[in-house]
């Protein structure tokens, strides 16, 4: 099972029963938080908002196939490094 999840909130129940000890971008406390425009913690994939979307996408690409290069190849016609 794969968690994502642009903008994580206090509100956002799941977090208490999944995410313990996980790193993610979160405005909650107790957690690890981090800077990072997009955060892969095994199968939790966060990011920090919508401006984000295309680098998160592009995560969940790697997410659910596997580092095979395919999201490269998608990353580097749109521009994203």
């Amino acid at each position: 099972m794969h968690i994502m999840k642009i903008c994580f909130n206090h509100v956002d129940l799941f977090v208490t029963f999944f995410c313990n000890n996980t790193k993610l971008i979160t405005y909650s406390t107790g957690y690890t938080y981090s800077e990072e425009r997009v955060v892969r913690d095994g199968n939790l994939v966060t990011s920090r908002g919508p401006g984000t979307a295309f680098e998160f996408g592009i995560e969940l690409v790697r997410a659910v196939r596997g580092d095979d290069g395919e999201a490269d190849k998608l990353a580097g016609p749109m521009l994203i490094k």
